[in-house]
């Protein structure tokens, strides 16, 4: 979809974490060596939840990850090339999401996030998309329940 934003809207346990991952390693796929984003409410929660998600994915599109728990990225690479990073952040500190750029993001659970939070953490994540590349989103993909979407649209909006 070329699209600047997207939204995954499902149910709890429905796989929008999976789906969001299967961006991001389509973005690694079309765009190799270009930073990608992964943000969640929570450092926790980027351990517990993306961080097995992405690795179970990236198998099924045919990449190996490397996960550096210190740093909170994830590299990818086919056999041996190296195709890209994903940078992961928390959101619980939105003025702590500065000094890098990215060409796509993952943010996740944003509608759990107060409203203000949830605004800054949106504004300061478009403020990386950096990239002038022919043919890149720069975009965001988005995941959150029914209940959480009105939320979610208010909090960015």
């Amino acid at each position: 979809m070329p699209h600047k934003f997207k939204a995954y809207i499902a149910g709890f346990g429905s796989g929008k974490t999976w789906v969001g991952c299967g961006g991001i390693c389509k973005g690694i796929w079309e765009h190799p060596s270009i930073n990608q984003g992964y943000f969640a409410p929570t450092y926790p929660q980027i351990r517990d939840i993306f961080y097995p998600t992405v690795e179970e994915v990236a198998a099924d599109w045919g990449l190996n990850v490397k996960i550096n728990e210190g740093n909170k990225e994830v590299h990818f690479y086919y056999g041996r090339q190296y195709r890209g990073t994903t940078i992961c952040r928390s959101m619980e500190k939105p003025q702590t999401i500065v000094g890098f750029k990215i060409g796509n993001a993952l943010v996740d659970e944003l509608d759990i996030l107060p409203k203000e939070k949830a605004r800054t953490a949106w504004r300061k994540i478009i403020a990386r998309m950096r990239y002038k590349i022919d043919g890149l989103r720069n975009g965001i993909d988005v995941t959150t329940t029914p209940e959480g979407f009105k939320i979610c649209l208010r909090a960015v909006c």
